[in-house]
C-alpha cells in the first residue's frame, strides 16, 4: 500500500527544493493551502487528477512522487478509459496493483474498472470500495452470467445482505453463504424462525455462526422439548 507519510515527506521535500512555500504550492495547483498541509504531514494524499500537474510542477515521475511504481495510477492519471487500463495491466498482477490504487480512486473511477472487468478475480481488490448500489448492480450482473456471487456478500451492508437473504430464500435459491455475515441480532431471529418451523434439524446451518450466549438458548429450548 502507498504511505501517506512517506509521500508527504517527499513532497515537501521538492517543495523546499524548488524554494517554495506552502502557499505557493497551492496557488499553483488552484487548491488551498490546508490541502497542501495536509499532504504534507501525511493526513490525506493528492488527489490523483492532480498527480501529474505535481509532478511536472516538480520535475519528477508520478512514481517518485508515491514511492512506488503502480500502472493503474499512472494510467489513470493520464486520463486513460478502464478499458484500456485492463488491457494493459496484466491479471496475474492485476489484484495486486487494483489494491493498491484503489484507496486513491474516485468512486466513478472504482465503478468503472470494476463494470470493465473481465472475471471476478479482477474486481475483487474493488469491492470494498464500492456503495450497496453499485455493489447489487455488479452482483446481479455477475450472477446474470452465471457466476457465484458469494464473494459480495461481505461487503454488503445489513439491510441489503438481509434483502438479498429473503431474495434468495423466496426463490429456492441456498442461503448458507449469507450466514456468516449476517448481524447476531438478524441471524438469531431467523434462526428462531427456522426452528419453530423446522425443529434442531432446520436450526443446525444456523448454529456455527451464532454467538455462545444464543447457541445455549437455543440448548436449553431443545432440552425442554425434549
Amino acid at each position: 500500500m502507498f504511505d501517506t507519510r512517506e509521500t508527504g515527506r517527499k513532497i515537501a521535500a521538492l517543495r523546499k527544493e524548488h524554494n517554495m512555500t506552502q502557499y505557493e504550492l497551492a496557488d499553483r495547483l488552484g487548491i488551498s493551502f490546508q490541502a497542501v498541509s495536509n499532504w504534507e504531514r501525511g493526513n490525506s494524499m493528492p488527489d490523483i487528477a492532480k498527480l501529474p500537474e505535481i509532478a511536472e510542477l516538480f520535475g519528477c515521475t508520478i512514481d517518485e512522487l508515491l514511492g512506488k511504481s503502480n500502472p493503474v495510477l499512472n494510467l489513470v492519471a493520464e486520463g486513460e478509459t478502464a478499458e484500456a487500463i485492463r488491457h494493459t495491466v496484466g491479471l496475474s498482477e492485476g489484484m495486486q496493483i487494483l489494491a493498491e490504487a484503489a484507496p486513491l480512486l474516485k468512486p466513478r473511477q472504482i465503478v468503472e474498472m470494476a463494470n470493465s472487468a473481465d472475471s471476478q478475480s479482477s474486481i475483487a481488490p474493488l469491492l470494498p470500495f464500492l456503495d450497496d448500489d453499485d455493489l447489487v448492480e455488479l452482483m446481479e450482473k455477475y450472477e446474470a452470467q452465471g457466476h457465484s456471487v458469494t464473494m459480495f456478500y461481505p461487503f454488503l451492508s445489513d439491510e441489503a445482505l438481509l434483502e438479498r437473504f429473503n431474495q434468495n430464500r423466496r426463490e429456492g435459491k441456498p442461503v448458507t453463504a449469507f450466514l456468516p455475515f449476517l448481524d447476531d441480532k438478524t441471524l438469531f431471529s431467523l434462526a428462531t424462525e427456522a426452528f419453530e418451523a423446522g425443529g434442531s434439524a432446520a436450526l443446525a446451518p444456523f448454529l456455527p455462526f451464532l454467538n455462545d450466549k444464543d447457541v445455549k438458548a437455543f440448548a436449553q429450548r431443545i432440552l425442554k422439548a425434549e
